[in-house]
């Protein structure tokens, strides 16, 4: 049913209810997503495991496990690459594996595997780590998890 303004213009009513609808679904979309992203900080925080989320070599998101295990600081975390913590020999399989994972290109990479890495005062510490791949922020990341 049109609308009649003073002006004499007619204008559907459809044309304030589309954009009204597609904001409330936004809306509830980030809303859902700040849910999600708590109930995930919770979760993580709770796990004995070590957990991190990585994206372009650089850790975005960390659990207080993974600060404990490596004696790294939250900034000193910040300023790392995942090759500067990655024993030197692991460290070009380690990458593949995250390339390759991250491009789609990886049934042949196994979604657990060891890999040795320097705590912050240089002592190597061997871990099992599960990989997969994730959205974060809307872009792929890395999700590992280490036993």
């Amino acid at each position: 049913m049109p609308v009649v303004f003073s002006d004499c213009t007619n204008v559907s009513v459809n044309t304030f209810v589309l954009p009204v609808n597609n904001i409330m679904k936004k809306t509830a979309k980030r809303k859902a997503l700040i849910i999600d992203e708590e109930k995930y900080r919770v979760f993580s925080e709770n796990a004995n495991d070590a957990i991190a989320i990585v994206q372009n070599d650089k850790i975005i998101f960390y659990n207080s496990s993974l600060l404990e295990l490596s004696g790294y600081s939250p900034d000193e975390l910040a300023n790392l690459r995942i090759s500067d913590f990655v024993f030197p020999e692991d460290r070009e399989r380690t990458l593949n594996y995250m390339d390759k994972r991250l491009s789609g290109d990886d049934k042949d990479i196994p979604t657990s595997y060891e890999i040795r890495l320097f705590k912050r005062n240089r002592i190597p510490v061997l871990l099992k780590i599960n990989i997969t791949v994730i959205t974060w922020n809307n872009e792929p990341a890395i999700l590992a998890h280490a036993i």
